[in-house]
């Protein structure tokens, strides 16, 4: 495997897992916040006798982005696993280099999840690692089809691996 193939498979791996795990930690931070929003909502709509599509109607205009930050942070996790497992051949890596960007420029367009701190937006990272390192393993895989495999008269003949030279004198 070439190093460019390599660096490439590094970058989207750690990106992968990194994504996960920061996807993963704020789903959960907000799932938390959502779920009690939820509850309170649902409990006033059960006492004051309201129907229900005029709970979410409600529910929608008050917390709409704060679902569909929930949403995106599913598609993160999502798209970790699928870069870490399904997109392993260089036309799944090309896949998925649009699928980082739109989740990039999404996540820079959202107010709730770009905020102004320097820590908001180093979650813009493992989106990059892993478009980069897809770009990587693309352009490798491209270089290596081009390339001819040497034959095998031209090798030289293996020799056994030998640490402390017990084999010296043979």
């Amino acid at each position: 495997m070439s190093m460019l193939a390599n660096a490439g498979r590094r970058m989207v791996f750690w990106g992968s897992l990194l994504l996960i795990g920061l996807a993963v930690t704020e789903f959960v931070l907000k799932f938390k916040v959502m779920i009690g929003l939820i509850k309170t909502i649902f409990e006033i709509t059960i006492d004051a006798q309201y129907p229900i599509h005029k709970m979410f109607s409600t529910m929608m205009k008050n917390s709409g982005p704060d679902f569909l930050t929930l949403l995106f942070l599913v598609l993160c996790i999502i798209f970790g696993v699928c870069s870490l497992l399904i997109f392993r051949g260089p036309i799944g890596g090309l896949i998925a280099v649009p699928i980082a960007i739109v989740l990039a420029v999404f996540s820079v367009g959202s107010p709730l999840l770009m905020r102004t701190n320097i820590i908001e937006k180093l979650k813009l990272l493992p989106l990059l690692l892993i478009a980069c390192g897809n770009s990587l393993r693309f352009v490798a895989s491209l270089k290596r089809n081009k390339t001819k495999a040497p034959s095998a008269k031209t090798q030289p003949p293996s020799q056994p691996y030998d640490p402390f030279r017990i084999n010296r004198g043979q």
